[in-house]
């Protein structure tokens, strides 16, 4: 791996300079976004592209039928080339209409869409790949079933036996809704006694007055399970991690489900900050739901991975870094080794978003599909053509020196030589899938390769024909590879360490 330039311009410890040792601001300090708006045309081109391509879908076989036949053929095969090119335009405009019309490039007429057939083609080819696996995964089954599980198990009398929902963990800003989560009791858990709901008390209060009862003897206590789910940096909703809480309440683990901060409300620092004052809120209350705050273990699915392993290891690099520059300080310091240490650029401008809100220690790490190193992703996204549609540079960047801030990867790799293990957590799994082509299952080992260099034991688990939405199938509902996934995971937690 080839260390970037931000990262390998080298810059000797100064312990006359202290502004070095914690060069850091607020993430509140951070730009919002500015945003262009979307054009009018958005909604009336996709009230004629949709239906047109679902007609257009329906039609093929039937001139692809007609075209073999040799004189309804002459006349068909015109038809079915027309219908095929219009197909490859309208699934592409399709995809950026919904995607891509939220922070396009500043030198775009709006609506943006792309007129190159190459990049068209490859666009189509991806949404036909990704229709394959939503196929694969079994989504609509999914989908159903979570509709159902939502009426008749969630909806129902004997839910707040189950979990307890919109718990309010971050006030908003500036006009905006604040921040909540869902947990779900351990099934041998039965949930502690609220305060009953009175007539017009809203779902936040209800879970204040939850929070301010008598804790769970700890004896009674699961290890708890904060769940971070992916959708593109953009939109995943913790409604959609029912299932898979529902999976692992029964394994006897207390899970939290959160809506953190996404694009366009922010980016990488506003989500970081996001996931710490999870976090947070978990070490201070999730004994009350039949947790154990001493035993918390992140699970990460794609986007949700890459930030929750960029959380920690943010945080354990600036600290590692400041520690070190400390020791440096020191007057009677005799540590040849680390005055030696040439610490780069990169890393002495690291900083811990949000900072403010406390990290408590966390157990163990499982990472499923995750982006680690995000350059390489944005490479991979640009070769099919999807770098538009993608929420990750728009969420990352647009700098690069702020893309590489946002990747872990590079972070363990500048920080490899004062790096503290123990800073990190003693258990981690990564999981990938060797179909996986959203995010290649090489980002899953070259994370492996530099914790394991900086000293942190991984297992690393890749299935062979598992795919990306496979991925999140499989934490979901029954499939090839489920049950192996869960055995992963109750044997990282009963672990030692």
């Amino acid at each position: 791996m080839t260390e970037p330039d931000v990262f390998s311009h080298k810059v000797e410890p100064s312990s006359s300079s202290s502004s070095t040792l914690k060069p850091r601001t607020p993430p509140d300090s951070s730009p919002t976004p500015q945003l262009r708006p979307k054009s009018r045309l958005v909604l009336p081109l996709l009230c004629f592209l949709v239906p047109a391509s679902i007609g257009g879908l329906l039609t093929l076989p039937i001139l692809i039928f007609l075209s073999l036949i040799p004189v309804l053929g002459f006349f068909s095969l015109p038809s079915l080339i027309s219908l095929v090119l219009f197909l490859i335009y309208s699934l592409t405009w399709t995809l950026y209409l919904l995607l891509a019309q939220t922070d396009p490039p500043t030198n775009v007429s709006l609506p943006f869409l792309p007129i190159a057939p190459a990049r068209c083609l490859k666009v189509s080819y991806y949404i036909l790949r990704l229709s394959r696996d939503f196929i694969s995964a079994r989504a609509i089954d999914l989908f159903l079933d979570l509709q159902v599980r939502r009426v008749m198990l969630l909806g129902g009398k004997d839910a707040r036996k189950i979990l307890k929902e919109n718990i309010l963990y971050a006030e908003g800003k500036d006009g905006k809704e604040g921040k909540r989560l869902d947990v779900y009791y351990p099934i041998f858990q039965k949930p502690h006694p609220a305060t009953k709901k009175t007539e017009g008390q809203d779902s936040s209060e209800e879970g204040a007055s939850q929070s301010s009862s008598e804790p769970v003897p700890e004896r009674q206590l699961g290890p708890v399970i904060v769940f971070f789910g992916g959708g593109n940096w953009t939109w995943w909703s913790k409604k959609w991690g029912s299932q898979c809480a529902l999976r692992l309440r029964r394994l006897g683990y207390c899970v939290v489900v959160p809506d953190i901060v996404q694009w366009p409300d922010g980016k990488m620092p506003e989500m970081v900050t996001s996931v710490r004052k999870v976090l947070q809120w978990t070490e201070e209350k999730i004994q009350t739901y039949g947790g154990d705050p001493e035993q918390i273990y992140i699970l990460g699915y794609g986007s949700g991975a890459h930030v929750s392993m960029l959380t920690l290891v943010q945080d354990a690099v600036v600290n590692s870094r400041d520690s070190h520059f400390q020791r440096l300080t020191q007057p009677l310091s005799t540590d040849s080794l680390s005055a030696d240490i040439e610490v780069s650029t990169g890393i002495r401008r690291c900083q811990i978003w949000g900072e403010e809100v406390p990290l408590p220690p966390v157990l163990g790490l499982i990472c499923v599909s995750g982006v680690f190193d995000v350059v390489k992703q944005l490479r991979s996204e640009a070769k099919i053509g999807i770098e538009d549609v993608s929420a990750l540079r728009r969420a990352c960047g647009p700098s690069s020196s702020a893309t590489l801030l946002s990747c872990p990867s590079h972070l363990l790799y500048g920080a490899k030589e004062i790096l503290e293990p123990e800073r990190l957590p003693p258990k981690m799994l990564i999981i990938a899938g060797g179909k996986d082509t959203e995010i290649p299952y090489s980002q899953s080992v070259l994370i492996k390769t530099l914790l394991e260099g900086v000293g942190v034991p991984v297992r690393l688990k890749l299935y062979r024909d598992e795919t990306h939405l496979g991925s999140l199938a499989s934490l979901m509902h029954q499939t090839r590879y489920s049950s192996l996934i869960l055995q992963e995971i109750e044997s990282l937690v009963a672990s030692a360490f």
